[in-house]
């Protein structure tokens, strides 16, 4: 049986005057066994299998993060003849955090380049001095008069000859040194780009044990940090509309406490490691949608700001989970560096069964759809987070998936289809704009074609609209729908297709609309974009 303590008391009360029993002290240098990753925090557990002898132990664990937080340690032990008397934490100054293994050699070639640079510039220096000195001496040989002219002439051979290869070793010295200081630059930013603290201070967790014999134990240390966390990233891949959605669940880690990850077993979970222990409190849900999103509280738009000045390489946003919160253990064993990079984790595979058909807004655009409709990934806990969509080998691009917006099926666009072609055409027709008093009434008039230039059949929704009558001295009425769907509350009209291969079909969409004058409406949609200005 375990025995299990939760407490944080200072080194003083440890060691309390009047206590004259020898403590052995045992330091021990554990290992990260298992991660636990939330979305924003981590759960870090350390084993280690320590000899104790009968009596008081202070057994330290050393070369922890010094991010932790003192009030989440727990300690298990294993034997049932030892007592945990006290926990407590304390910051080691004097003994670093190792730097990260990818920082060792990029510290390792700037110490080197210095050095070098340190003797370049001692040259530099040296070579200017006597080029100095050479010039005072060569004015003090100009100002004696009674100097020969052999004399004078060797001494200006000499100067000459000289001065040269001192420029010579100038130029030569000053090129290496702009080299050096360029590459000392290139790995200073190499560095910076790892977000990698150097000798960051680490934290040690001391357990005073009472061992009723002299006998080994299993210690499990946890305990909780901040700067790191995981987020949702999907690769959703379709070899073809006869194939399932192939739903690739992966998740980017990131870990910025201190310690590296090295070969780690990992679990990723959607719980909140802030919670306590009050009960939760229902929000009000209605089915209009309201309801179903509160609004962040003053508190959590707290925790995120806190969290994003903790990391600033990291940012920090709110996503949709499950109500309860899931849990993922992964398989295979992860090393994660402290470096506040991403790093991708398999989370989980699913081939989900998925009905295909082709969607098209021939008003917004005359290219079809083809739409994958998955069913079969309620139980996957997915969180909202973007998605990779591919299809028959080629990237189409991204998507969302949003767990509070999608029903029992997903809806996946998986790009354009060049083989479908549609054109949507106005009619002109004689009076089609008529003023009938203080009101205006127009007629529109549209031939919506479709051919199917596939050698499959396919399903088709076409999808079109008509104004909404949001005013009692508006009417809108449909002449012609060619068997569509009119929905009156949103203004939608669809028609849903069958196109056997080589087939075309026509749809005629006829519609008046019938306004005060004043209204002056906008009869025609507009989309923005960006061009020069001159």
């Amino acid at each position: 049986m375990k025995k299990t303590l939760i407490l944080l008391v200072s080194a003083m009360s440890v060691f309390s005057p009047g206590v004259a029993e020898e403590v052995k002290e045992l330091k021990v240098a554990s290992k990260t066994a298992q991660v636990t990753v939330f979305l924003n925090g981590a759960e870090l557990r350390h084993d280690a299998n320590v000899t104790l002898k009968q009596g008081k132990n202070l057994v330290k664990f050393t070369g922890l993060s010094s991010k932790l937080d003192p009030s989440s340690i727990v300690v298990d032990i294993s034997n049932k003849n030892m007592v945990i008397l006290s926990v407590y934490n304390t910051t080691n100054f004097l003994a670093p955090l190792a730097d990260n293994p990818r920082v060792k050699p990029l510290k390792d070639s700037i110490e080197q380049a210095e050095d070098r640079l340190a003797i370049i510039k001692g040259m530099i220096e040296t070579y200017t001095r006597e080029k100095e000195l050479l010039y005072k001496n060569d004015a003090i040989l100009g100002k004696d008069k009674g100097t020969p002219v052999e004399e004078i002439l060797k001494s200006a051979d000499f100067f000459r000859k000289r001065m040269n290869e001192i420029n010579t070793e100038l130029n030569r010295v000053g090129k290496t040194e702009r080299k050096l200081k360029e590459k000392i630059q290139l790995l200073e930013m190499q560095l910076d780009e790892l977000n990698a603290e150097i000798n960051p201070p680490s934290s040690e967790i001391s357990v005073l044990v009472l061992a009723g014999e002299s006998a080994a134990a299993e210690f499990e240390l946890k305990y909780r940090v901040a700067d790191a966390g995981w987020a949702p990233k999907y690769d959703i891949r379709v070899d073809g509309v006869n194939k399932p959605v192939n739903l690739y669940y992966k998740a980017n880690v990131f870990n910025n406490t201190g310690v590296d990850w090295l070969d780690v077993k990992l679990k990723l979970s959607t719980a909140d490691p802030r919670q306590g222990a009050q009960r939760p409190v229902l929000d009000q849900w209605t089915l209009d949608g309201s309801g179903n999103k509160p609004n962040l509280s003053t508190t959590q738009k707290a925790q995120i700001d806190q969290l994003k000045k903790q990391n600033a390489g990291v940012d920090f946003k709110t996503v949709e989970v499950d109500e309860l919160s899931a849990e993922f253990e992964i398989k295979q064993a992860y090393t994660v560096p402290s470096d506040s990079k991403p790093y991708l984790v398999d989370v989980t595979f699913r081939a989900l069964e998925a009905k295909y058909e082709y969607q098209s807004v021939p008003k917004m655009d005359k290219d079809a759809f083809l739409i994958a409709k998955a069913v079969g990934w309620a139980d996957l806990n997915l969180v909202s987070g973007n998605a990779s969509i591919y299809f028959n080998g080629s990237y189409i691009g991204q998507s969302r998936i949003n767990i509070v917006e999608i029903s029992d099926t997903l809806e996946l666009s998986l790009g354009r289809d060049s083989k479908v072609a549609i054109s949507r055409v106005k009619k002109s027709e004689r009076n089609e704009h008529q003023i009938i008093g203080n009101f205006e009434k127009e007629v529109f008039r549209y031939d919506i074609t479709v051919r199917n230039n596939r050698e499959v059949p396919l399903t088709m929704t076409i999808m079109d609209q008509v104004p909404v009558e949001n005013d009692s001295r508006v009417d809108v009425s449909l002449s012609e729908l060619s068997g569509g769907f009119y929905n009156k509350f949103n203004g939608e009209v669809s028609w849903a297709l069958t196109l056997q291969p080589g087939e075309t079909r026509k749809l005629e969409f006829n519609f008046s609309a019938r306004y005060p004058k004043e209204f002056m409406p906008h009869k025609r949609m507009f989309r923005t974009v960006s061009c020069p200005s001159f």
